[in-house]
């Protein structure tokens, strides 16, 4: 019986694909090549890295099919009894095609993998995921040269095991940060600019209020508007002097 770890990740790794030529030994390549390099993956202490995925349950009649013929064939790679027409790789990279057999433009391989290009490789299948309008291709792209000791020999598209994503390359002010940081600018000097202008408003009021300005008092006192006297107030009225009271 195949290893159950091994298992969960074979199933993890390739479950939701079907070979796109309707093929069963397509898609049971594929799992062999999984099994190899996920075993591989063990072995270096990277099989974290990969995902995984319980079996089916019982009543999913259809996943179950394709989970049996699986598990047939991962047992066949841990014993060493599978056989293929080609030798299973050393490393592979599953990643989803256009049309025309090249990565889409706007889901590039990362750099970590630009050996999938390189003229040795090989390719071991294409694979199909989803349905109508979200039908995806991937393609098994194999190499016979062997990963470095920490390099993830298998590494696919598909779940995204293995694969460093670039950082996303948005505009500067698009950033929540910059503008959390440049709000905070606005408002600093919005506070020294009220501050100062507080202080300097503050400052002429008790020049004024202490004559040390006497010009511009001057000035401020003969803009200030004065009330028109009353008629007759020009007129000087002289009291009558008491009369002695006898």
């Amino acid at each position: 019986m195949a290893d159950q770890q091994l298992l969960a990740i074979v199933w993890g790794e390739t479950s939701g694909l079907a070979a796109k030529d309707g093929s069963n030994q397509t898609l049971a390549r594929l799992h062999a090549v999984v099994a190899k390099l996920a075993a591989a993956a063990q072995r270096r202490g990277l099989g974290g890295n990969l995902k995984q995925q319980l079996a089916p349950r019982a009543n999913d009649a259809v996943a179950m099919v394709t989970y049996n013929a699986m598990s047939s064939t991962v047992s066949a790679v841990e014993t060493n009894t599978y056989r293929a027409e080609m030798e299973l790789p050393a490393r592979a990279v599953l990643w989803e095609v256009n049309e025309n057999g090249a990565p889409p433009r706007d889901n590039l391989p990362p750099t970590s993998v630009a050996w999938m290009f390189d003229a040795d490789v090989t390719s071991g299948g294409d694979f199909v995921a989803g349905t109508g309008a979200d039908t995806r291709t991937y393609r098994l792209f194999e190499s016979p040269k062997l990963p470095a000791e920490d390099e993830l020999p298998y590494v696919s598209g598909y779940t995204d095991s293995g694969v460093v994503r670039p950082s996303d390359r948005r505009r500067w002010y698009r950033s929540p940060a910059w503008g959390i940081g440049l709000s905070g600018g606005a408002l600093f000097f919005l506070a020294a600019f009220s501050l100062l202008w507080t202080a300097s408003s503050f400052s002429l009021a008790y020049d004024l209020l202490a004559n040390r300005q006497i010009e511009d008092g001057q000035k401020f006192s003969s803009s200030l508007p004065l009330p028109a006297c009353p008629a007759g107030g020009g007129r000087i009225r002289r009291l009558a002097k008491p009369q002695p009271t006898l």
